[in-house]
Formats: C-alpha cells, sequence, structure tokens
C-alpha cells in the first residue's frame, strides 16, 4: 500500500492519525486547545515544585507550540520535507527534553562556571532551533506544497514563519486553514 503512494514521510503508515485528527477539526478548536494545554501547564506548574511536574508542564507548553510545526515537518511528503529536516526536528525536540529536564533537577543547585555556560549553550541552541529552525522547516515546507499544489505564493513562507510565531494569539489558526486548503491536493492526503 505505501509502495502505491510513494515515498512516506513517515516509517509506519499509522503515522498520520495525529494529523488526520487535526485536520477534522476547525481552527478555533486547534488554538482553543493550545490555550487549554497552556493553563493546564501553568496549573501543573503553580500546584507543586516537584522537578518531574515541572518537566511536564514545559513539556506541554513545548508541544502544544511546536507540535503543530513539528507534525507538519513529518507529515509532508518528500519534496516538500527532508529525511534532513525530520532528523533536526526529532534531534532539537530531544534537546529540548533534555535541557528542561536539566534545568529542573539542577536549576536551584549550585554548580560550577563551566557547567553553567555548558548548560546556558545548550539552552540557547536549543531555544534558537525551537522559535527559528523548526518553524523555518515547517513553513519552508508548506509554502512549498502550498506553490506546488498552486494554492500560495513565494512570499507565504515568511507569512507561515510569522504565523508559527504568533501561535498562541491566533497564527496558529491561520496555518492549520491553510493546512486544511493543501490536505486533499497531496499525493497521500490524511483525510
Amino acid at each position: 500500500m505505501a509502495a502505491e503512494r510513494g515515498r512516506s514521510t513517515w516509517s509506519l503508515d499509522r503515522g498520520y492519525r495525529p494529523l488526520r485528527w487535526l485536520l477534522k477539526r476547525t481552527a478555533a478548536t486547534i488554538l482553543g486547545l493550545m490555550w487549554t494545554a497552556f493553563l493546564a501547564a501553568s496549573l501543573l506548574e503553580t500546584s507543586s515544585s516537584l522537578a518531574a511536574v515541572l518537566v511536564a508542564s514545559a513539556m506541554i507548553v513545548l508541544v502544544s507550540w511546536f507540535g503543530y510545526p513539528g507534525l507538519l515537518v513529518y507529515w509532508l511528503p518528500f519534496p516538500y520535507s527532508t529525511v534532513l529536516m525530520r532528523r533536526f526536528v526529532s534531534i532539537t525536540f530531544a534537546a529540548a527534553l533534555v535541557t528542561i529536564s536539566l534545568e529542573a533537577i539542577y536549576g536551584s543547585w549550585p554548580v560550577p562556571i563551566w557547567v553553567a555556560v555548558i548548560g546556558g549553550t545548550a539552552a540557547a541552541v536549543t531555544t534558537l532551533g525551537l522559535f527559528v529552525l523548526v518553524p523555518i522547516s515547517a513553513a519552508r515546507a508548506l509554502a512549498s506544497a502550498e506553490m506546488d499544489v498552486g494554492i500560495g505564493s513565494s512570499a507565504s513562507l515568511e507569512a507561515t514563519w510569522r504565523g508559527f510565531l504568533t501561535a498562541p494569539i491566533g497564527g496558529l489558526a491561520r496555518i492549520h486553514r491553510r493546512v486544511r486548503a493543501i490536505a486533499p491536493h497531496l499525493p497521500y492526503a490524511a483525510v
């Protein structure tokens, strides 16, 4: 079945389930889910000072904000999203998890300056990856797919990137509408 559709962006065809579920939702629902996750994360963080709870709340925010661009990078087929882009997104999310975990565990302990420098550099690189490079990868993939199906223009790359950065205040809703518009036109659409 996968051979008939061309190169899959996931090793298993079941990988489309999260996006298939998302595409059935309206943009307002997606935005509401994001804010609900933010609220849940803030309630978790204020209710406890345990490192595991802090890591869980930070990961909820991370997945809420950057999960959609990461999912797009994985979902869009080969010419739009490359193996290198998917690996980069995976490594960035793993680095974010490690950085958040280490900060939650060791953040209040006194550490030698060289440990603080290494930790700060890792946090800075991870932040750069999450706020700049993951959304750019997703924006590039979405803009390329839009141009191929004749919906977008070359200016849509910057607009998509800004949409990912402004996700909590409506940017994600605009991007979700665009993804729903191109989904039926892709070789192995999730809908």
